[in-house]
């Protein structure tokens, strides 16, 4: 069994983005191959808005990315 030090040392921030994004990109693919113009995206505990709000733009040139504060998720929209 690992101890609590070595359970600590695993979680990366970074490695949490990169793996947040991934499966962001997949499921905006299917919205799209099945017609749809936006889907909603939540922001996975342990991330902040803060860590991923850069990084969804970049993602998604020339889309709208807009967060909602009241259920705490991003809806990307495009044309």
């Amino acid at each position: 069994m690992p101890s609590a030090e070595e359970l600590s040392k695993l979680y990366s921030k970074e490695d949490h983005i990169t793996a947040f994004l991934d499966v962001t990109v997949k499921d905006i693919e299917m919205s799209a191959k099945q017609g749809s113009k936006s889907a909603v995206v939540d922001v996975p505990a342990g991330l902040k808005r803060a860590d991923v709000d850069t990084k969804l733009k970049e993602t998604f040139p020339g889309c709208k990315v807009a967060w909602d504060w009241f259920i705490q998720s991003y809806r990307i929209s495009w044309p």
